[in-house]
């Protein structure tokens, strides 16, 4: 019988055919170790089927599969679950990622291979880059932002003017992109990530500014405070604030997380957009009693990563404290798949 895989004719029959279905070997030759961003289709996995002397196998099944590690691979795809094998021994098959970062495995398997079975591709799923931008950009720094002035007379906390709606009279002093524009700025960041570019400070601040009679698309209050549903409108939803998470309200009416505002929240409350590859628009409390905005953009570690539009450098949320008190997501209608 044929079944030493020796390349010997042992069975003694003169057959041409030595080792025919002995010893086959299944081999990995392309496409181990990859990387893409969140929903990408990735390099063909090729794999190769050889006989006992080396020679490529034609017509053999291959079988594939996702395998689960450490992320939710359901939105994960192959392109094939069976392949067979060309005259050259070899087959590939596609994946296309999932939309959540880290490690996807993709198994394939030979049932009539004795050795080599299965062959494991591992590929690795990242988030695409958020651009940053300034709200004091020498380009827009000095641009009245919304319609409100400096109120001299009411001082925050922190002894800073408050705000006050604009009304033309003589000695009113605007309120700036650079000074007011961190939630606006941080808006901008998003629409950009989500559509590749167009926008900035000056030119959303304009859009949110801008009322026509039959579209309105205003973006700020009376009082200069962003209207997060500006951008449902302006995307006619293509992007749209989430106000619901797994079926309940996480905001009260005034947009705030927990009535008194003054608790800071658990920042995991970000972690499934963030491993989602989507943004999250977090406010924070500075050392001088202020509030601020800033764009929180991944994790690594223990530590969220930041899009600052403020005058600081700061790349990390500890450098901040590490505490967020309220949060804003915007989803496209891929969640976060572009």
């Amino acid at each position: 019988a044929e079944e030493t895989c020796d390349g010997k004719d042992n069975n003694c029959d003169a057959d041409k055919k030595v080792d025919e279905g002995c010893g086959q070997k299944l081999t990995s030759i392309a496409g181990d170790n990859q990387e893409g961003f969140i929903c990408d289709t990735l390099d063909d996995m090729e794999v190769k089927v050889e006989d006992g002397s080396g020679s490529g196998v034609d017509g053999v099944e291959i079988e594939w599969g996702i395998t689960e590690l450490s992320v939710d691979t359901e939105s994960a795809t192959l392109f094939e679950q069976k392949t067979s094998t060309k005259s050259s021994g070899e087959t590939d098959n596609k994946l296309t990622l999932g939309n959540k970062v880290g490690a996807y495995v993709v198994q394939a398997d030979c049932e009539d291979c004795d050795e080599g079975t299965p062959v494991y591709f591992e590929a690795n799923a990242i988030c695409r880059d958020v651009s940053l931008l300034k709200q004091n950009d020498p380009a827009w720094d000095d641009e009245p932002y919304a319609n409100i002035c400096k109120d001299h007379d009411n001082l925050t906390a922190s002894g800073k003017p408050k705000s006050k709606p604009c009304t033309g009279a003589e000695g009113e002093e605007r309120w700036v992109i650079g000074r007011k524009g961190c939630a606006m700025t941080s808006i901008a960041m998003v629409l950009n990530y989500y559509y590749g570019g167009g926008y900035n400070p000056s030119t959303l601040n304009s859009l949110f500014n801008f009322l026509e009679e039959k579209n309105r698309i205003r973006g700020y209050d009376r009082n200069g405070n962003v209207d997060w549903y500006a951008v449902d409108r302006l995307t006619a939803r293509q992007v749209k604030v989430e106000k619901k998470k797994n079926g309940l309200v996480v905001y009260d009416e005034n947009w705030n997380i927990n009535v008194s505002g003054s608790k800071p929240l658990a920042n995991s409350m970000m972690d499934d957009y963030l491993k989602r590859c989507i943004p999250v628009i977090v406010k924070i409390i500075t050392g001088k009693l202020s509030t601020h905005w800033v764009l929180v953009t991944g994790k690594v570690g223990n530590n969220y990563v930041i899009r600052d539009p403020g005058y600081r450098s700061k790349k990390l949320l500890s450098q901040y404290g590490g505490k967020i008190y309220s949060y804003r997501v915007y989803e496209d209608n891929y969640g976060g798949c572009k």
